[in-house]
């Protein structure tokens, strides 16, 4: 597994076990697949899922370089659209649940760039997530909790997920942001 890899790996697992969800183990043949597949697009130049038994996720930037946290984050990204209170299928958040599905257990990543410069990353799951009657055995709330520390040190501060872009990697989960800075936080606060 190269650096990037490891970082996407990373990255699923510190959204997943914020989610309480297992984490994921790396495999070969499932990032060897995800890599042919971002070849096969980036050659086309189109983003478009490939026709397979195995969870997928797909992500595609153009104009600067990308690191395995960037797709990552923008999968994870949809989980501001994701209504906890009402499991099941929602639009616009596959990509998110996929990323903390509880019963996956294996990711491979594979990335190619294309002759216009396009990078395309092909995320792999074993088994599939986003099983229409499994939603609610497989997507959690986060245990962490957003807090904006900008204005005021207070745990009590209100939360900014309007300008929330995904939890970022590291132990102590701090996020990048331009303006502010957001600590994602678990429930003891610490």
């Amino acid at each position: 597994m190269d650096s990037f890899g490891k970082e996407a790996l990373e990255a699923h697992n510190n959204f997943r076990k914020a989610h309480q969800a297992p984490p994921l183990t790396w495999s070969s043949a499932l990032a060897r697949d995800a890599e042919a597949w971002a070849k096969q697009i980036a050659r086309e130049g189109r983003l478009r899922h490939d026709d397979t038994k195995d969870g997928e996720n797909v992500f595609m930037v153009f104009g600067r370089e990308i690191d395995g946290n960037d797709a990552v984050n923008s999968w994870y990204s949809e989980v501001k659209d994701y209504n906890f209170s009402k499991s099941g299928y929602q639009s616009n958040t596959g990509h998110f649940t996929q990323v903390v599905w509880k019963g996956s257990k294996e990711l491979g990543i594979g990335r190619a760039k294309s002759a216009d410069g396009k990078v395309f990353v092909v995320g792999r799951y074993r088994p599939a997530g986003n099983n229409m009657r499994a939603f609610k055995e497989n997507v959690f709330p986060s245990k962490a909790r957003e807090v904006d520390n900008t204005d005021n040190n207070s745990p009590d501060s209100p939360g900014i997920a309007a300008n929330f872009t995904g939890l970022c990697n590291g132990g102590n989960f701090h996020c990048k942001r331009k303006e502010k800075q957001l600590l994602i936080l678990n429930e003891r606060g610490t």
